[in-house]
Order: C-alpha cells, then structure tokens, then sequence
C-alpha cells in the first residue's frame, strides 16, 4: 500500500540505466524489502515496442508494485513507477509529471530530467542509482544530486554489460558507493529511511534547469546565465549551443535540447551522414537532369547547348562517385 512521503528521510530513489541494464534492475527491485520506505523511480533507455512492457517484466518478482508513471499522480512510497516510451519522467515535490520536451542527451526519456529534477525538489532524501549504457546520460545527474546533498551509487563498471555511463560516472563524479546489483539492493534497503539533515540551498544552476525539464524557463536570457554560447549549433533544431562546462563538458539549446560533449559527437556524426546521403543524392539527381537536357537538345537540334550538358553531367558523375567512396570508407572505419 502506497504511503505519503515523509520530508525528513531518504525516501526518493531514482534510477537510470540504458544498455545492458535490464537484469540489473530486476535483480535490485526482486532484493528491495517490501516495506521499503521510499518511492521508486526508473528511467531506462528502451525502445518504445518494448518500454510499455517494462513495468510488467521488473514487476515479476518484485515485493513492490511496479507501476508506469502517470502525469499527475503523486509522490508515494511504497511504489515503483517507470518512465513511459517518448516522455520524460520528471519530479516536482509532490508530483510526478510525464513530458514531451527536447531529447536530452537524443534520449526521451532521458535520465538526467530525472535526477535533477528529482534533486532540485527533494535535495538530501534523494538517492540516485546509474547502471549500464553507453555514453554518459545521468553523469550530470549525479552531479546534481551530490550538489544537492543527496547521495549516489554507480554499478560497477567492471560488473556492468556496458561500462560506458557507470565509467563516466566515476570520471566525472565521485559516487557515494558503487558496486554489482546485489550489492546495490543492499545499500538500498540499509540507507531507506534514513533521517536526512536540513536541506541548504540549491544551485541556481540546477533549479533552471529542473524548471526547463518541467517546460518552465527556456529562453536565450537564461541560457546567457547558464553558460557561454559556443561555435556549435544544435543537432536537433540547428539552433546555437550554449556550453555548461562543470563537472562534465555539456551543451544546451535554448529550445531545452541538451548534450554531454559525448552525445554532441554521436549527434553530429548521424548529421553529417544524413548531410552526406544528401548530397550523393543530389549530385545523382543533378546528373540526371543534366543527361535528359542533353538528349532533349539533341533531339531537338540545338547542338551548341548539347556539349555543355554531357560535359556537366559527366564532372558532376565524377565528383559524386568520389563522394560515395568516402562515404562508405567513413562507414568501414567507423564499425
């Protein structure tokens, strides 16, 4: 039976993981007490055929009830409830809200909404778990959480299926604990229920952000205040980046799309390749053109305009067969 939170306590865990978490979690939340005195929250990178289903296959052999998220609903302990496919799941201090905004990191849902929002409102009675996955989502999280007096735990790397996001972690953040799924459920069950100390300040830094994650506060003014605009325009709607240089390198649009230096890379890199295709296509289309003016003017009579035509045609041929090799070289070394 789901209970109200108490405001003194550790009470809110949120967790975030992307490849190669799934068997961690169902480890964790079959190890958690059924009477664990705190409210559950995970967001996991899935696609969207299978993230309807997540609450069902966590919920096998869990003591808890594993729920989706629902917009609206409150905060209450005794529950688990899982981000829904293509929303962000996001934290105020009573209420749980499902959202449509910018990717994060080309992730929705993303973890680090997750963990700042749920630092910015609930500060020390926040623990926050990151597993496996690749890239670095939910560093900047972690971060948050620490800077808000909450505490952190990180998957082993040496234990998780991909390293990437808990070795980003322990680059970039000095966790509270790490250790294997086991070892996590155990830390969990112990650290529950804590009483916590006075809450201080939060960073400006991390209430902007939480607001942008709950749709409040997106503007150019507030991303100035942020950080300094950068030579790099965003990925997802081409607008300018503003870079965030704390404890990991980060970006952010004023529209809300956001960035780890990691993410920006891989953004860029599908653009380029979708910039590329492009332009093969458009080199073979002009190509074509080209060779139909030609037979048209020839057909026609006109001879001066023929040669012109062909010539064009055939440079144009040249350029977009060179094109393609370097496309698909790109593609062998990048495998």
């Amino acid at each position: 039976m789901s209970r109200e939170l108490s405001r003194k306590r550790r009470n809110i865990i949120v967790i975030g993981g992307s490849a190669g978490s799934l068997e961690p979690l169902r480890r964790i939340l079959t190890d958690l007490t059924p009477d664990l005195d705190a409210a559950i929250f995970i967001t996991q990178h899935m696609g969207s055929r299978h993230a309807t289903k997540l609450h069902e296959i966590l919920g096998t052999d869990s003591g808890l009830p594993v729920l989706p998220a629902e917009d609206g609903g409150r905060i209450c302990e005794g529950e688990v409830r899982i981000a829904q496919p293509d929303q962000h799941l996001v934290l105020d201090s009573e209420t749980v809200h499902l959202t449509r905004g910018p990717r994060e990191n080309q992730a929705r849902p993303a973890i680090d909404p997750l963990f700042r929002t749920a630092a910015a409102h609930h500060q020390a009675r926040v623990i926050a778990v990151l597993l496996s996955g690749y890239l670095s989502d939910g560093v900047a999280g972690l971060s948050a959480v620490q800077k808000c007096g909450g505490l952190t735990i990180v998957q082993d790397p040496d234990a998780a299926l991909v390293r990437d996001m808990p070795q980003n972690a322990l680059h970039h953040v000095a966790p509270d604990f790490t250790g294997d799924a086991g070892r996590i459920a155990e830390l969990l069950n112990q650290l529950a229920g804590q009483h916590t100390a006075d809450p201080g300040p939060v960073p400006e830094t991390i209430l902007a952000e939480a607001r942008m994650a709950l749709g409040r506060g997106l503007s150019i003014p507030a991303e100035d205040r942020m950080g300094k605009r950068s030579p790099f325009a965003c990925p997802s709607c081409n607008g300018n980046l503003w870079e965030i240089d704390d404890e990991i390198l980060r970006y952010r649009c004023h529209v809300g799309h956001a960035y780890t230096a990691d993410a920006l890379s891989e953004a860029q890199a599908g653009r380029l390749d979708e910039a590329l295709w492009a332009a093969l296509r458009g080199l073979r289309e002009r190509t074509e053109l080209l060779r139909r003016l030609a037979r048209e003017g020839r057909e026609a009579g006109r001879g001066s305009s023929v040669q012109g035509f062909e010539t064009s045609a055939h440079e144009i041929e040249a350029q977009a067969a060179v094109l393609e090799n370097f496309i698909l070289t790109r593609a062998r070394e990048q495998d």
